[in-house]
């Protein structure tokens, strides 16, 4: 719905090891439970201030859960999906998803 991409390709895909060398070094290649990592980017809900605190874990893991369940029930393509995740969450945060 969200088309949120992979961690492990961001920090695997070229150009940003070309520019970022020490990536190549840290590819995640030897999970010892599956072939790649399970996690997308992390988010904060731009309504938290720093991300850390409990409150701010809460809301934005409750928002996107909430947020999820609101664009599946309306039927909402992708498009708005992406638009509506930006609406609400930034990106580097501290809830990995």
């Amino acid at each position: 719905m969200f088309g949120l991409p992979w961690l492990q390709d961001i920090h695997s895909h070229k150009s940003l090891v070309e520019e970022n060398p020490v990536l190549g070094h840290l590819v995640t290649d030897d999970l010892q439970y599956d072939s790649r990592s399970a996690f997308t980017l992390s988010l904060n809900h731009r309504e938290t201030y720093t991300g850390i605190t409990d409150r701010d874990r809460s809301l934005t893991t409750r928002r996107f859960g909430e947020l999820s369940g609101e664009l599946i029930e309306k039927g909402e393509d992708g498009t708005r999906a992406k638009e509506r995740l930006g609406e609400e969450f930034r990106t580097p945060g501290h809830i990995p998803v």
